[in-house]
């Protein structure tokens, strides 16, 4: 990175081809040297099959990667996207120098990366488009933390989800890798017993981390929590959107309906869209026809991937030839210029 921080990434390339091809990147706290060929061809299988060089990266302070993690980190000021100024660093500029380090050091690419992520992976994809590196061609932020004090994640307009962020903090803050582990006790009991929040944290010992002294400091929308906030940083449709929410998502179904609205308003080339479906939390990459007892009809996660989602990364402006924006869901022939809602009439 432009301040002397490397950050640990797994690269995957067809092997049945020396054709140049373009770079389909996933930026994550959660970890990468899982990522296999297995791995990728299983969970991506869509995109797979469409050709591309995968890059699997720990972000800033996660895992492999040197330097400190910082929670959903600030987006600071660019004033100048190549400036080396260590107090300018933060996920998008982190983004810009891994595609920099990409383009000139990954043999037999085209030059061209999308960025897609599901969750906190979203929140790094929708920092790819601000202020981009001038190869990243499209995004797609999926079910991304966008705001996480109005409507995503630890607060829902302002109700602090207790359990949520206790745990949660806990399997990010308390390690370099993520300890997500389970109360050996009824979760009610558990934070009842305890009397507050604060004397929760205590008990588990996470009082000291970071972002648990955020959510007892900073329980308005201050600074803070506005500093963390994406919305606002869409002011510019810099790079084609692709934005994916479930209806039934309970962490961040408020995020990709924020950031279209922020983005659609300033898209002059129809480049901003938006799916949502009968999904909870990245339901979609899954390949099921029902959200529990209810069944929809159609395994709308494979209609999302096979015709939305790979077209979308596939189009002649960013990555190969397709027919068109059209496309088909279920029985519906449809427009892929707009909005839409799987498993539901009408568009």
């Amino acid at each position: 990175m432009r301040d002397g921080i490397k950050l640990h990434a797994i690269i995957l390339r067809p092997t049945d081809t020396a054709e140049a091809l373009p770079f389909l990147m996933e930026r994550t706290p959660y970890g990468v040297d899982g990522s296999s060929s297995n791995s990728i061809n299983t969970r991506y299988t869509e995109l797979a099959q469409s050709g591309y060089i995968f890059v699997m990266e720990d972000i800033r302070g996660r895992y492999e990667s040197e330097g400190q993690f910082v929670m959903m980190r600030p987006i600071v000021a660019h004033h100048d996207p190549k400036s080396a100024d260590p107090a300018g660093v933060d996920e998008s500029t982190d983004t810009y120098d891994t595609v920099s380090w990409l383009i000139k050091n990954v043999s037999d690419n085209n030059g061209r990366v999308g960025v897609v992520g599901v969750s906190y992976p979203g929140f790094l994809a929708a920092e790819a488009g601000i202020d981009p590196n001038p190869a990243v061609k499209a995004i797609s932020p999926q079910a991304p933390m966008t705001d996480v004090w109005i409507g995503d994640d630890f607060f829902h307009n302002g109700a602090f989800r207790q359990t949520y962020g206790y745990d949660y903090v806990l399997g990010m803050e308390s390690s370099k890798q993520a300890t997500f582990t389970t109360l050996n006790e009824d979760a009610y009991t558990y934070f009842l017993d305890a009397g507050s929040f604060a004397a929760a944290g205590k008990k588990s010992g996470a009082n000291n981390l970071p972002t648990w002294h955020a959510f007892l400091d900073h329980p308005i929308y201050d600074e803070f929590w506005q500093s963390r906030a994406v919305q606002s940083h869409l002011t510019k449709v810099n790079v084609p959107t692709l934005e994916v929410g479930g209806w039934w998502d309970q962490e961040d179904m408020w995020g990709p309906q924020a950031e279209y609205a922020a983005l659609k308003p300033h898209d002059t080339n129809h480049e901003v869209f938006l799916v949502l479906g009968p999904w909870n939390h990245g339901e979609w990459a899954r390949t099921t026809r029902y959200l529990g007892a209810v069944d929809f009809g159609a395994a709308t996660g494979d209609q999302f991937r096979q015709q939305i989602e790979a077209p979308f990364f596939a189009h002649p402006s960013r990555r190969a030839r397709i027919d068109g924006c059209d496309t088909t869901i279920g029985r519906r022939r449809i427009h892929l210029c707009g909005i839409y809602t799987l498993g539901r009439t009408g568009r």
